[in-house]
């Protein structure tokens, strides 16, 4: 499974963590931006994410520039691209 196959794979929790300090986003900044309530955040960043929510999350992150990597045997992660403007 190549990286772009991981589009519809659900962001692990070292993901979002990872995300969230590339960008230097804070969950106030977040859910700014996603429109999510701060506890639904939090239940992501803690495994206990719906799939939309997790949907959602990849969406805003990918949006910002950044790239989600999969397992593939080196670990989860995460890379920037080019920066899109929000």
């Amino acid at each position: 499974m190549s990286d772009n196959d991981q589009s519809n794979a659900p962001l692990t929790v070292e993901q979002i963590r990872m995300a969230k300090a590339a960008l230097g986003w804070s969950n106030p900044m977040l859910a700014e931006k996603t429109g999510l309530h701060r506890n639904t955040l939090n239940r992501a960043e803690n495994g206990d994410g719906k799939r939309s929510t997790l949907e959602l999350l990849r969406h805003v992150f990918e949006a910002a520039g950044l790239e989600f990597i999969s397992e593939n045997g080196g670990g989860v992660g995460i890379r920037f691209r080019e920066r899109k403007a929000l």
